[in-house]
């Protein structure tokens, strides 16, 4: 009899473990949280998505770095926006450099996650590899922008550890290295699905298209560093190497991102509402006369406006002052210069032009918005 009980014994007991070895799976599974992803569910193309989008920079960014101080200093639209005068701020170029942190940061978490994530179907085996050379690629387009706009950057950034700021030597050779490899590795039969494809809005992550852009990359690089003293790169070497692949050489293989409406990332940095985008003085000189494209070759409707090329315009030496760097600050062009750069009106329109493609259309913002800028005529109801 008793050994009949330590036999039940034994096995209640033997079930009794079992069943609560399950129990412990069980409980781990339920306490496994639904909305935390694991590193087998991460994408590294999402993490490359996000500092493409990120990139691009939303309005908060662009306004402030793109327009009030890129575009100011470089003479490209006027001093005066919407009587915003003395735009350019310091501060605004330290935003830059954390948002611009965060974009390399993301390019490198794509990296790691294609280290860690080898995928999970025979295609994302093939294409994940893939995604980390096109990490590669455009983060040493980031780092080049840091580094031209900042100088010295940390290569261990955003790796876990107290980054150390490289001379900008070091991060070219470390640019060219990391563009010559990640081209070689990039297998170009792979083709991401129709889904994977959207996570790219410049290439929809053509693979032979990477390959080109890593190479005209290398290619433009060097050519900086041509009147540059360095013991660290054979620049003739580099420029020979890079020159003899693939380029991209047609509009086709033009890198850019879609702009598109609305505050996102997407939203054209020189399309806000708010700002007329006045053009400069600057600008306008040099503008004026370059070519020999008479204005009325393509805007024909414009020629009674038209005035020689030997007239810059009516004097106003009461009204303007002479302490200026601008030679045509006294004077006011009442007309159209006889030949203009193609590309001026196609960049800037001229005042009430209707006619023009790239006229603003700012109808949504009703009848007191046309009023102030002068584009429609607020009494007449079949415009309103």
């Amino acid at each position: 009899m008793k050994k009949v009980n330590k036999l039940l014994f034994s096995l209640v007991m033997g079930a009794a473990l079992m069943g609560g070895a399950t129990s412990c799976d069980d409980f781990e599974e339920i306490n496994f949280s639904p909305s935390a992803a694991g590193e087998s569910y991460i994408h590294p193309d999402y993490a490359l998505n996000k500092s493409f989008y990120e990139a691009q920079m939303d309005p908060d960014i662009a306004e402030r770095v793109f327009v009030y101080n890129w575009a100011s200093i470089t003479r490209i639209i006027g001093d005066n926006t919407m009587g915003v005068t003395a735009r350019y701020s310091n501060e605004y170029n330290d935003r830059l450099y954390s948002y611009t942190s965060n974009w390399v940061k993301y390019a490198t978490n794509a990296i790691n996650m294609a280290d860690v994530n080898p995928g999970t179907s025979e295609h994302e085996q093939a294409f994940f590899p893939n995604v980390k050379q096109f990490a590669r690629i455009w983060r040493v387009m980031l780092i080049a922008d840091f580094a031209d706009s900042f100088g010295p950057y940390a290569l261990d950034a955003a790796q876990g550890v107290n980054p150390t700021f490289n001379s900008v030597e070091d991060v070219y050779v470390f640019m060219l290295t990391e563009l010559k490899e990640a081209a070689a590795g990039i297998n170009t039969s792979v083709e991401p699905t129709e889904t994977e494809a959207k996570g790219d809005p410049a290439f929809g992550y053509n693979a032979a298209k990477w390959v080109k852009l890593a190479h005209s990359l290398r290619l433009r690089y060097v050519m900086r560093l041509s009147e540059v003293s360095t013991s660290k790169i054979d620049v003739k070497a580099e420029f020979a190497d890079a020159a003899s692949k693939s380029l991209l050489t047609s509009a086709d293989d033009f890198f850019s991102f879609p702009e598109a409406g609305g505050w996102s990332c997407y939203e054209g940095v020189m399309n806000r509402p708010w700002n007329d985008q006045c053009i400069s003085s600057t600008m306008c000189n040099l503008l004026t006369g370059l070519g020999d494209i008479p204005v009325t070759s393509y805007r024909p409707d414009l020629a009674p406006y038209i005035k020689p090329m030997n007239y810059i315009g009516e004097q106003y030496v009461n009204h303007y002052p002479v302490t200026t760097d601008n030679p045509t600050k006294q004077l006011w062009m009442d007309g159209i210069p006889e030949h203009l750069d193609p590309r001026a009106l196609k960049v800037w329109c001229l005042t009430n032009d209707e006619k023009a493609e790239n006229f603003p259309d700012q109808g949504s913002q009703g009848v007191k918005n046309h009023a102030e800028h002068a584009m429609l005529d607020p009494t007449d109801p079949e415009k309103n």
